[in-house]
């Protein structure tokens, strides 16, 4: 991305547009982005589940896409 303080979904759409992910993969990753960042802010709706589903999320993304 061209920008001074890129985001993820800034990457994220960088990966999309270079044709690296596809849409449903472009998505997911907003869904972790998402999940990441309740988690950050400690949102009392954060279920545990989901954290654990990101943690299991996360580590598939990198062992499929380990060069994004």
């Amino acid at each position: 991305p061209n920008k001074a303080r890129p985001t993820l979904s800034d990457f994220c759409m960088a990966l999309y547009t270079a044709k690296h992910i596809d849409k449903l993969t472009m998505k997911h990753v907003e869904s972790m982005a998402a999940i990441g960042n309740d988690a950050a802010h400690a949102k009392p709706d954060l279920d545990k589940l989901d954290v654990e589903r990101l943690l299991r999320d996360v580590q598939e993304f990198i062992t499929r896409y380990p060069g994004a």
